[in-house]
């Protein structure tokens, strides 16, 4: 990879060995990650106090804001309901995965009080209060 590199062939590159499940994953839980960080910095609170909040250790914290936890339907659950937000998403027959070296045509993102990552047949929609 020399010279320019677009996001979508950095992308291809990132994740070549992974599968389209692996990929899905790694995707909800980056926008479930991010989610939780930035409800936790317009509380202004570290790490620390947010753990006191939620009754975990700093560490889970850490976990979640890097994107190192493994959610499941009912940790999500507990910590949004926590946060008074709510999350829903879409399952939708696989029709396959396109190539990203066009993003801006594959990827929608959208940062304001509904955030959602979508890529092709998956949508994770989270709402914040």
């Amino acid at each position: 990879m020399k010279g320019s590199t677009s996001i979508g062939e950095l992308f291809n590159v990132l994740t070549r060995n992974m599968s389209a499940a692996e990929i899905k994953t790694a995707m909800v839980n980056a926008e479930i990650s991010s989610a939780i960080t930035d409800e936790r910095i317009k509380l202004g609170m570290t790490q620390k106090e947010f753990s006191d909040f939620m009754g975990v250790s700093q560490g889970m914290v850490s976990k979640w804001e890097s994107g190192d936890y493994n959610f499941t339907i009912s940790s999500i659950s507990k910590i949004f309901d926590k946060l008074n937000m709510d999350f829903g998403f879409s399952i939708k027959k696989d029709e396959g995965w396109k190539d990203f070296s066009r993003p801006t045509e594959n990827i929608e993102v959208s940062m304001s009080s509904q955030q959602k990552v979508k890529r092709e047949d998956f949508t994770l929609l989270i709402l914040s209060a």
